[in-house]
């Protein structure tokens, strides 16, 4: 019968990601007795059902899992401010006020929406040769969403017209 309950969460505020036969997913959780202090946690199951388990310590921030190369990455937000991107090549952290908005993987590139003064931009970074950055589309001034790739094609969502429209560039 479809659809049915893989795992039961939390308040989930990325999109799930599949790495590996599991599903990666992050939640906001209270870290202190302050409720204004608010972390994302990571976590994964079984695409079969299971348990769910804690990915990393619930103070790192973990945003945006995706699937990279048949590994997992994701953003960080670092406590200084900045967004990092962290697979297993390491860790990459972006300039100062650009903040990542979503993330996705294939080939040699991790893809990801990023935000800056001069508005929304596509970018990507080769983490296999030493993290070379390539703005895919340039910065505007119009909402970005939902950035997916597949077969070297990016789909986006955005509302460039005024109208919510779906996007496809190669």
């Amino acid at each position: 019968m479809w659809p049915r309950t893989i795992v039961r969460c939390g308040a989930v505020n990325t999109p799930p990601a599949i790495v590996g036969g599991e599903l990666y997913w992050t939640e906001m959780q209270q870290l202190s007795s302050f409720a204004q202090q608010v972390g994302s946690v990571m976590y994964k199951a079984p695409l079969g059902g299971g348990k769910p388990q804690r990915v990393l310590h619930k103070n790192t921030y973990a945003l945006y899992p995706a699937e990279w190369g048949g590994t997992l990455a994701f953003v960080r937000y670092n406590f200084e401010g900045t967004y990092s991107l962290v697979c297993i090549e390491g860790e990459w952290t972006l300039p100062e006020g650009v903040e990542v908005h979503g993330l996705c993987g294939e080939g040699e590139w991790l893809y990801y929406l990023s935000t800056a003064s001069g508005g929304m931009a596509i970018e990507r970074v080769c983490p296999t040769d030493g993290w070379r950055r390539e703005v895919v589309r340039k910065a505007s001034h119009t909402s970005l969403s939902d950035l997916k790739v597949q077969d070297g094609v990016l789909y986006f969502g955005s509302i460039a017209s005024g109208y919510d429209e779906v996007h496809a560039l190669n």
